[in-house]
């Protein structure tokens, strides 16, 4: 897995994916079960950074109420595991879900995890302006100064809208994350200074983030193609990210220096 602060479109390379997209438009559907468990496992592939993700979740539902109108059959509430893995960490979440239409559900989930210290992960940062592209890690453990193995936890509140008309769909999500790392406070930097660490950067959204409470918010836009009836899809992803940096982020920044939002489009 590397990372870049290049800004550039991102593919989606694989989606293997359970009940992603409303159903084509009918007239009238048979509503699911009002007691079931329902899955969504995803395996997905990207570039720029380039990684390998596994994550998904398993929940008990319970369906809110009974309708055949297709817009509304697909309602329920949830609860359950929302595990998360690759190369580099791995987490596992508690999450809660409400979906009181087929096209559009809400969702909160809180986990706890760790990066393993490996591909370069997890590094800090003495603030946002700091240089965390591919050139800086690689300096970075030039120098001695290796990534950490570090546990934390998160809190992620989501929405996603979908759509699907014939063989095409959209889907839109939107999550706003808080973080918590137990990185180390002081530490050195390529200048040959130790200061004070105010952020870290997070290889799954591609930008720098506070690790003690800092927030960000995504969201993906995206367009699928269905092969036919086979279990096959194409899909293509374009991505918003920006990180929410508080003052103390820029305590370590001269106050005639300008502030990089990290804003990142791919």
């Amino acid at each position: 897995m590397r990372r870049s602060n290049s800004k550039l479109f991102s593919i989606l390379a694989f989606v293997a994916a359970c009940g992603i997209v409303a159903p084509n438009a009918a007239y009238a559907v048979d509503p699911p079960a009002k007691h079931r468990i329902v899955y969504n496992a995803n395996v997905a592939a990207r570039v720029n950074p380039l990684g390998l993700f596994l994550f998904g979740d398993v929940m008990i539902a319970e369906r809110l109420f009974r309708s055949r109108d297709v817009l509304l059959a697909q309602n329920h509430f949830a609860v359950g595991l929302a595990p998360q893995l690759s190369p580099a960490f791995a987490r596992i979440g508690l999450k809660a879900e409400l979906q009181p239409l087929t096209i559009f559900k809400v969702w909160a989930t809180y986990d706890v995890g760790g990066w393993f210290g490996s591909f370069g992960f997890l590094q800090s940062f003495a603030s946002p302006n700091s240089d965390w592209s591919d050139s800086g890690h690689d300096r970075l453990e030039d120098a001695g100064i290796n990534p950490q193995a570090v546990m934390g936890h998160n809190l992620t509140l989501g929405s996603q809208f979908q759509f699907k008309l014939g063989n095409l769909a959209i889907r839109n999500i939107f999550r706003a994350e808080q973080s918590f790392w137990q990185l180390d406070r002081t530490r050195a930097n390529l200048d040959g200074t130790v200061t004070r660490q105010t952020v870290y950067y997070n290889s799954i959204w591609d930008v720098p983030i506070e690790f003690d409470g800092g927030w960000m918010v995504t969201n993906d836009l995206d367009l699928f193609y269905f092969f036919g009836s086979t279990n096959w899809i194409a899909a293509i992803r374009y991505n918003w990210t920006r990180p929410i940096y508080s003052d103390a982020a820029w305590a370590n920044v001269d106050p005639d220096e300008n502030h990089r939002s990290n804003i990142i489009h791919r």
